[in-house]
């Protein structure tokens, strides 16, 4: 498994050209509960926002489906590694937790820098 952050799973929705690599992976890939509230809102954002995203359909369709292909993590399961990762480095929780989760399978797929950063402080190879 890889786990697969919400700037990676909104790239591809958006899509957005530094999602394409990340298509291979989606077979394999985990993500937290979470992510899909973070990318509901990537999308309202360059939908209502920045104007950016045309048509609406399309992108919820695109991350209804990437929905159903991924494995779900509950926070719960999580959630205690995750704020200690996040008090320790001075991430956010949400980051953190996604380093959490990718403890166990030892990859991240993440196009945040800092957050990759910390998480190859772990061990864990990013993608």
């Amino acid at each position: 498994m890889v786990a697969i952050d919400s700037s990676v799973i909104a790239a591809i929705v958006l899509r957005d050209p530094a999602g394409k690599r990340f298509l291979d992976i989606l077979p394999e890939a985990e993500t937290v509960d979470f992510a899909q509230a973070e990318c509901l809102n990537v999308i309202w954002k360059h939908y209502y926002l920045l104007r950016t995203l045309k048509k609406l359909q399309p992108a919820l369709t695109t991350l209804k489906e990437i929905w159903e292909r991924i494995e779900i993590v509950s926070t719960t399961e999580i959630r205690d590694r995750a704020m200690k990762i996040a008090v320790e480095q001075g991430l956010t929780f949400y980051d953190a937790a996604f380093i959490a989760l990718a403890e166990s399978s030892g990859a991240l797929a993440t196009l945040d820098r800092r957050q990759a950063k910390v998480a190859k402080k772990f061990g864990i190879r990013c993608i």
